[in-house]
């Protein structure tokens, strides 16, 4: 326990100086998320060697969507041709991995190019996708541990439950709008934002337990000492950062 806290005290403290700073330390940031991410992504089969051109072609992909956004949608479509041809030719590759990697190369791709977006208009775009997240994992869990009774998808996510998941989505959505009233960022996509994103930080979440339980592993890896991997600490707020974007720019 005394390891996760002091991991997640350094997680914070790094968020925070990368919205602060900006610039190119938050860009440095960006990098080294995506660089870990990809190694986490291609070591997901255990006892599978480690493939470089694997690694390589998502990384390459991860920084054209985050720092060529105007090209970020032609690597999403033609990175299935580019995978389905290596795999053609490489044998050990299974399908399934195939599909995990174009997949998951989708959602870390528009995850962080949308973080990079939301910092770019205003830091406190961005740490209301921090507050949301963080809020809504926090009192789901504690209240979850502390009341839940009903079971909210056992097969994915045994420990979950209903009562932790309502209680999350209260605070998660009272706090993001509190915060968008403190610095004055309302309006009609960031009240929608406040209703949907604790709901889809949950839902992104429960997406990546299920990569882990699919592929039978406990965490993408023990990158961050008591918290696993960048993509187990990261899960929900990548997805739910695709999504703010998304209501973003329709609203913006």
């Amino acid at each position: 326990m005394k390891q996760r806290i002091i991991s997640g005290a350094v997680i914070a403290v790094v968020t925070i100086a990368a919205v602060l700073l900006s610039g190119y330390f938050f860009d440095a940031v960006m990098i080294l998320l995506a660089f870990q991410a990809c190694r986490e992504v291609i070591m997901v089969r255990k006892n599978e060697k480690f493939s470089y051109p694997l690694f390589g072609l998502m990384f390459i992909s991860l920084m054209i969507m985050i720092f060529l956004s105007d090209y970020r949608n032609y690597v999403i479509i033609l990175l299935p041709v580019i995978l389905g041809g290596i795999a053609v030719f490489d044998e050990k590759l299974s399908f399934e991995h195939v599909g995990l990697i174009y997949f998951l190369t989708g959602l870390i791709g528009y995850g962080l190019s949308f973080m990079r977006m939301l910092e770019y208009y205003d830091m406190f775009l961005l740490g209301a996708l921090f507050v949301v997240c963080y809020l809504t994992d926090t009192f789901a869990y504690f209240t979850g541990m502390k009341f839940g009774k009903h079971k909210l998808n056992e097969r994915i996510s045994p420990k979950k439950t209903i009562e932790g998941s309502v209680v999350g989505w209260i605070i998660g959505s009272v706090c993001t709008f509190i915060w968008c009233f403190v610095f004055n960022l309302l309006n009609p996509g960031m009240i929608v934002c406040c209703i949907v994103l604790p709901v889809v930080s949950q839902i992104g979440d429960l997406i990546f337990s299920m990569i882990k339980r699919h592929f039978d592993i406990k965490d993408f890896s023990n990158f961050i000492p008591g918290h696993g991997g960048i993509l187990d600490r990261y899960d929900s707020i990548l997805t739910t950062a695709v999504v703010f974007g998304v209501i973003f720019m329709l609203f913006v």
